[in-house]
């Protein structure tokens, strides 16, 4: 197999055409994808070794055929099937990009339009905590209001520690 002999507009039957025999029989088509039943690693992505190079099927079968994962980039399966090994269903994209696109906790934070009370997370209402989050202008002030959380003279008294000492009773 001859780097970039191909594009990952290519049909599935034309990858399993250019693959070794012995990689094609650990491949099943599912629709569009094609799916790796071979060995699997951590987190459910299929594992192969080609041509001397061992590692994460979809990635292996993308630099045999395609070429190599351009630098700082990183494959993202867009059928969202780890064990996708179909070209045309990668995409090199961002660490960013890759999470974003998937079912993280950074994507659901990033997708929430509305803090916790409904405020919205606009340009105004919205700023960004030391550690990068987003956090909510008018829920800061609700907050921070001098009215907000001071309770009633008796109570304080209570809390404080007087009333149970005999001070102040």
């Amino acid at each position: 197999m001859i780097p970039n002999e191909m594009t990952p507009t290519m049909s599935p039957e034309q990858v399993l055409e250019k693959l070794p025999p012995r990689l094609r029989v650990k491949l099943t088509q599912r629709g569009d994808c094609l799916i790796w039943t071979g060995g699997k690693k951590g987190k459910g992505y299929g594992v192969l070794s080609l041509n001397g190079r061992r590692g994460r099927a979809h990635v292996v079968i993308y630099e045999a055929l395609v070429g190599p994962v351009p630098e700082g980039l990183q494959l993202d399966h867009l059928c969202r099937t780890r064990l996708c090994i179909w070209p045309g269903h990668q995409e090199p994209v961002t660490c960013r990009e890759n999470l974003m696109r998937g079912n993280t906790i950074a994507a659901c934070q990033a997708a929430k339009s509305h803090c916790i009370r409904g405020h919205p997370f606009d340009g105004v209402n919205t700023y960004r905590a030391p550690n990068g989050t987003r956090k909510c202008r008018a829920c800061r002030s609700q907050q921070r209001s001098p009215v907000r959380g001071r309770r009633p003279a008796l109570e304080m008294a209570h809390v404080s520690g007087t009333a149970r000492y005999g001070v102040g009773v």
